[in-house]
């Protein structure tokens, strides 16, 4: 049974379980480091064992961060005010069946706006994720 893709705006992200607002665009990375194990056994070529993994988040979205109740401006203040990490979840608002959500503690380390002459505002968040790195198939 095939199913139907997805676009890109049936995706959302929320900053301490609200939905951040305006998003043009998000991206998610994980990466996976290796363990160099080689010895001398291992002849002309190196060995390696899967190591840690790392995960981020990137957003752009419409800057909104002077609109009251805008999660825009909790993300800003908990970068710039407080420097504290935050609850992050990535996927479909209100997932069901085979749906996937990714959610973890990140903190901001990049905050960015670009503010052209005639073009709307908009605001760049890079988030660094910190421990685990949980996968929900479902609710």
């Amino acid at each position: 049974m095939s199913q139907e893709a997805k676009l890109g705006r049936e995706l959302k992200f929320f900053w301490n379980d609200t939905e951040v607002g305006g998003l043009t665009s998000v991206g998610f990375n994980v990466d996976g480091n290796v363990v160099d194990i080689s010895s001398y056994d291992s002849g002309d070529f190196t060995d390696y064992t899967a190591g840690r993994k790392d995960w981020s988040i990137s957003l752009s979205c419409v800057h909104e961060e002077f609109v009251s109740g805008s999660q825009q401006s909790e993300i800003i203040s908990d970068f710039i005010d407080n420097n504290v990490s935050g609850s992050a979840k990535f996927g479909p608002s209100t997932p069901s069946g085979s749906d996937v959500t990714y959610s973890g503690d990140a903190f901001v380390t990049n905050f960015s706006i670009d503010a052209s002459d005639d073009e709307r505002i908009e605001s760049s968040f890079e988030l660094q994720g910190s421990g685990v790195l949980t996968r929900n198939v479902g609710t």
